[in-house]
């Protein structure tokens, strides 16, 4: 489908052609992009949710590659996942944030976003979702754009420095100003708990690529993005296939970040001091995490949560996990891919055991998962996790699909569709570059055969 400018262009074309053409046997051109993007939050009794009552902390789980599957992005997603995942460890296993939750002044969601690299259509389909009602739809009340008080997302942190160092990156204007200073006192507030852990910080008046780019486009709220960097990537391979080692020596600073993060979030979230801190001889420290998913898949993290077969498959694989997207219709299986596999471990990391087996028939209880353990044993936990593995065509967000290998032709992505005057002036560029090239060739003959 070359000429298609849109998903419903080529679902549309799709259908003609089947109608006339493929009755007996259908080509499909048209598939949406595969990915998983999860949320984890918090559960409060209240049946009305005031506004400015919600803390998000975000992380990518995909980066990208110009080689097809190949992005690990060692230093970029997988350690920021790694990051919320100890941060979201940390903080449900205190009995604040259990028991339904019902003493928290502020909730608290943890947002593991798929498909980042594309246009962010992770935070697109967060915010269609958002915006229908179907966030926090398993508590009592359900969280929409204006409940939201502050987006808190881990960006590069893979290289930190020693002395270690993180800076906070806020956007540079705001649709209200009132927003603009809460930012601000936020910040601050976020520096003096990383200073409580021995870190240097600084703070920008712009953004790095970030999932929260697409946040403010749909609303004004407060945001800000931790980066080990300031105005450069620390990170030459920044989505390249070459991200693919894990930095060294900073088990203790990636340890301290998250316990001067969930400190921030449990002060906010329930007027209290954090107490209990991360120590860097917990099984889920960001490190463990990050070793487990690049250098040792067989660690005893993951085979607790994941299928002996899917160990097998990837220790195979001989690389870290991908992380980047591709089709629905790949031959590579989903279970290859970083964000797929982290299903078990949100559940593993955010739940309670309830029992041993699988969940007893409750039509009610919405917070009950069954876990299938590495032993193949199922057992039952407690925890708000939802995930979203559909990214429909709908009306009112972008969509991006992405064609069937036909014969012998490539594989085409379709983002949204170009406007006029850009497709012109791709077009120029096109034919400008043909008559140069055939310009130089013509040259180059003359010169090497004389």
């Amino acid at each position: 489908m070359a000429a298609v400018n849109s998903a419903q262009t080529c679902i549309k074309y799709q259908k003609i052609q089947n109608k006339f053409a493929g009755m007996f046997h259908p080509i499909q051109f048209c598939h949406d992009f595969d990915g998983m993007s999860y949320i984890v939050y918090t559960k409060t009794s209240v049946k009305y949710r005031p506004e400015k009552s919600v803390i998000a902390l975000i992380s990518r789980t995909d980066s990208l590659s110009m080689f097809e599957k190949s992005a690990t992005a060692v230093n970029g997603a997988i350690t920021s996942t790694a990051l919320l995942l100890s941060v979201m460890k940390l903080l449900k296993s205190q009995p604040e944030f259990q028991n339904q939750a019902s003493s928290l002044d502020k909730d608290v969601l943890f947002l593991f976003l798929d498909n980042e690299s594309y246009d962010y259509l992770g935070s697109n389909r967060f915010f269609f979702d958002l915006n229908d009602g179907k966030i926090a739809r398993l508590t009592d009340t359900v969280i929409n754009a204006t409940h939201l008080d502050l987006l808190l997302e881990f960006g590069e942190l893979g290289f930190l420095k020693n002395p270690p160092e993180v800076n906070f990156f806020y956007p540079l204007h705001s649709k209200e100003v009132i927003d603009q200073n809460r930012t601000i006192n936020y910040i601050r507030s976020l520096s003096w708990y990383f200073s409580e852990f021995g870190f240097l910080t600084t703070s920008f008046a712009n953004l790095p690529p970030s999932s929260v780019q697409y946040f403010l486009r749909e609303a004004s709220i407060p945001a800000i993005v931790m980066g080990d960097h300031k105005s450069k990537f620390l990170n030459s391979f920044y989505n390249s296939f070459l991200d693919d080692k894990q930095a060294e020596n900073n088990s203790l600073q990636l340890t301290a970040i998250v316990n001067a993060v969930a400190s921030f979030v449990f002060q906010k979230a329930t007027g209290k001091n954090l107490t209990a801190h991360m120590s860097d001889n917990d099984l889920a420290t960001p490190w463990n995490i990050i070793n487990c998913f690049t250098r040792d898949i067989r660690c005893s993290l993951l085979r607790n949560v994941l299928k002996t077969e899917n160990i097998e498959k990837l220790s195979r694989l001989g690389t870290p996990i991908p992380t980047q997207a591709h089709s629905a219709t790949t031959e590579i299986s989903s279970d290859y891919r970083f964000s797929f596999l982290l299903r078990n471990l949100i559940v593993y990391l955010s739940g309670q055991k309830i029992n041993n087996g699988p969940c007893k028939p409750c039509p009610n209880c919405t917070d009950l998962v069954n876990l299938t353990f590495g032993n193949d044993t199922t057992h039952c936990y407690r925890t708000l996790y939802d995930d979203q593995d559909e990214f429909s065509v709908n009306e009112s967000s972008s969509f991006w699909v992405i064609s069937n290998i036909v014969d012998t032709q490539s594989v085409r992505i379709f983002v949204q569709a170009p406007n006029t005057p850009l497709l012109a002036t791709g077009i120029v560029l096109t034919v400008l570059m043909t008559i140069f090239l055939t310009v130089v060739h013509s040259r180059m003959a003359e010169i090497f055969h004389s």
